[in-house]
């Protein structure tokens, strides 16, 4: 399976592990930090009165430092010029 055929799947997983070596260490930054995001949110039980927790605050401050969020937008930018498909726009799809 392709890296371009897993975009449209989203799994975060697949697309570390099949990343192109342009940005595989970008893929890899940007998964770990919303992995630990979204690990953060299932251990307060995705409880929104909690979302103001120690841990989800620093989850939450890595997946938007400057450094995930260049990631991502090189991330963007290769997805829609090698692949055809633009992040940018939900329910895009490869052309």
């Amino acid at each position: 399976m392709s890296f371009c055929s897993l975009v449209d799947r989203r799994s975060a997983e697949q697309l570390a592990d099949q990343a192109p070596d342009e940005i595989e260490a970008d893929v890899h930054l940007v998964v770990d930090a919303t992995d630990g995001y979204y690990q953060a949110l299932a251990d307060i039980g995705y409880d929104v009165g909690q979302m103001s927790s120690e841990a989800v605050t620093k989850a939450q401050s890595a997946v938007e430092a400057p450094e995930v969020a260049a990631a991502a937008a090189r991330i963007t930018t290769y997805v829609k010029d090698t692949c055809g498909v633009d992040l940018t726009v939900p329910g895009s799809g490869a052309s």
